[in-house]
């Protein structure tokens, strides 16, 4: 099932991606996927990897 998030969440997980895309690749962004989660202040780790995954970010 795809969780539901909302459009607030995936415009900050895009910002965050977009200012470190120099030094974060993909499998780096799967690593600190946790970091990702804490530094957008959604704490929640799933709807935080299933927002990655929806703009190809992992």
């Amino acid at each position: 099932m795809k969780l539901q998030y909302p459009d607030k969440q995936k415009e900050i997980i895009e910002k965050l991606v977009k200012e470190f895309s120099k030094v974060h690749n993909n499998e780096k962004r799967i690593d600190l996927l946790w970091w990702y989660d804490i530094a957008s202040g959604i704490e929640n780790i799933e709807v935080t990897e299933q927002i990655m995954k929806d703009i190809k970010a992992i």
